[in-house]
């Protein structure tokens, strides 16, 4: 049984386990390390008022932390800033959505706390996806016969965090989402390589960036892969390939992962391969997994989809979608990766611009602004989400 303190912290040092919409709704328990992290206290938060007080809990790194809160009786409003993880660099990081508002509470309510994790970077012992409120998708990974390990390829997609309502103890009631700030997608990585090491020929790829997160949901880049010989020989025509990058999800439906365009080459040249990006989920808000390196279905995949490493999908509500990766074939360092898509958002049923909706004991009003998270890079390369409270 999970241990905790005083302040209801989980105190289990344990990696984050994957949580679903679905077990959280369920009220079902589950545990991972918890950071705790200091933050600016709004003026209305430093007053005297016993009823003032504030919490805050951030992901470490790529993994999810969960904190309880309980409000004081005399309680009446909850601020709150929701921030989802960004997603993990190839050749670049996205950020994961920020949402902030107000609630109207009744005085003694239960909050959990579920912080997002970034996703995975590029080069980093691919030990498991971002976790959080639902998860982000693992990146490309790939065997290294060097270290004797599974490394990330491309970047992993961040994880969603969440504000939930915890129902009171002993009533069978069930949890209930009120925030969910989705992740932002992966980014790919590209690498290129020239004939002969002269300018008689060239080969080259393009990686994609992930997608940021809600409200802008940016196109996540498509990877491309390029042959050329100068001077002119047997390859009259240039070879261009294309991966295309994982959709974000939308409000309704995950999104798809990236699908791939390859013509083929005559004799003499590299033959193209690639493999499209996983699809987000429908049912838990995960994101999308781009093709791992080492699938055995794709022999070919193990030696070189590395250097084609694809983004994952950020998590969300709804899932996004992975990028498709692509490579030359029998060239070791020739290939692209396309960027993941973003994880979408929700707001517990409210309709922009309608009247506040009635969540047991809290009123829920639309959220006040949702915009891109402002959580800079560690010194690691990560970007964890957050979630702070502050009530009085």
């Amino acid at each position: 049984m999970t241990a905790f303190d005083e302040t209801e912290r989980s105190t289990k040092d344990a990696a984050a386990s994957a949580v679903s919409r679905r077990t959280l709704v369920k009220g079902a328990a589950w545990s991972v390390p918890i950071v705790a992290a200091t933050v600016a206290v709004p003026a209305h938060a430093a007053s005297p008022d016993a009823c003032a007080g504030n919490a805050v809990n951030r992901a470490n790194k790529y993994l999810g932390a969960r904190r309880f809160v309980t409000l004081p009786a005399c309680a009446r409003r909850v601020d709150y800033i929701v921030a989802g993880g960004g997603g993990g660099g190839g050749i670049g990081h996205s950020r994961g959505s920020m949402i902030t508002g107000s609630l109207s509470v009744q005085g003694g309510e239960r909050f959990d706390l579920v912080a997002g994790a970034g996703g995975l970077i590029r080069g980093q012992l691919a030990l498991q996806r971002a976790t959080g409120y639902n998860d982000g998708g693992m990146g490309t990974t790939y065997w290294d016969t060097e270290t004797q390990q599974t490394l990330a390829a491309g970047g992993g997609g961040g994880a969603s965090s969440a504000l939930v309502l915890l129902a009171p103890i002993g009533s069978g009631l069930s949890n209930i989402p009120l925030i969910v700030a989705g992740g932002g997608g992966g980014s790919g990585w590209a690498t290129a390589w020239s004939v002969n090491g002269d300018d008689a020929g060239w080969l080259g790829g393009r990686a994609g960036v992930g997608a940021d997160g809600e409200p802008t949901q940016s196109v996540a880049g498509d990877a491309s892969m390029n042959a050329e010989k100068n001077p002119p020989g047997p390859m009259v025509v240039p070879l261009t390939e294309f991966g295309y990058h994982g959709e974000s999800a939308s409000s309704t439906a995950a999104g798809q992962g990236g699908l791939v365009s390859l013509s083929g080459q005559g004799a003499g040249w590299p033959q193209p391969a690639g493999l499209p990006g996983g699809n987000g989920s429908s049912t838990n808000g995960w994101g999308g997994d781009a093709p791992a390196s080492n699938s055995k279905s794709n022999p070919t995949a193990k030696a070189n989809a590395r250097f084609g490493g694809a983004g994952g999908g950020g998590g969300g509500w709804f899932g996004g979608g992975a990028g498709a990766t692509l490579w030359m074939e029998n060239q070791s360092g020739v290939g692209g990766g396309a960027g993941g898509g973003a994880g979408s958002n929700y707001y517990g049923g409210t309709v922009k611009g309608g009247p506040a909706v009635s969540v047991r004991t809290v009123s829920l009003p639309f959220p006040t602004d949702v915009t891109l998270s402002d959580v800079s890079l560690s010194e690691e390369g990560y970007r964890p989400g957050y979630v702070y409270i502050a009530w009085s």
